[in-house]
């Protein structure tokens, strides 16, 4: 019965991420970059929880900031490769921290020889499967990165 539902599983994942990562693709081309819009829905607590939790069995500490620059560009998450550190915003709701340490997850696990355009494209759609939110955010931050993505 295990194994019956194991492949189950990963038949319709092997279906319906492609399909979804297609329709990223094609709404990436279409929409005008743009910032991500984040929600005020209180949802995804102890999905981020769980998140949180398998990133630190993996080695990595989540901590989260009140705000968080690159330069003059404020952003919701980043990832300290060396310190082994994902830090995300901490006024964002438990939606948008969720999809934030998903998209920071991504880039724990992105291959080490991709580009940092390639790896935000990766992260990102990683962050979109994994969320399951909708796909017209997800693609509207990979808007920017369209020239990745058409070689990625």
């Amino acid at each position: 019965m295990k194994r019956l539902l194991l492949s189950s599983l990963l038949l319709v994942t092997l279906i319906h991420a492609p399909w979804r990562l297609m329709t990223l693709a094609v709404e990436t081309l279409v929409l005008t970059p743009g910032p991500i819009r984040t929600t005020a829905v209180p949802d995804r607590y102890w999905e981020t929880q769980a998140l949180e939790m398998r990133l630190q069995r993996l080695g990595w500490a989540v901590e989260y900031v009140a705000h968080i620059n690159i330069g003059d560009n404020r952003v919701y998450g980043i990832t300290d490769y060396a310190a082994h550190t994902i830090t995300i915003e901490q006024t964002l709701s438990w939606h948008d921290r969720f999809v934030t340490l998903a998209h920071e997850g991504g880039h724990v696990l992105q291959p080490w020889w991709v580009t940092r355009q390639q790896g935000e494209i990766f992260a990102e759609s990683v962050a979109m499967l994994i969320a399951r939110d909708g796909i017209r955010e997800h693609a509207r931050y990979l808007a920017s990165y369209r020239m990745d993505l058409v070689w990625f």
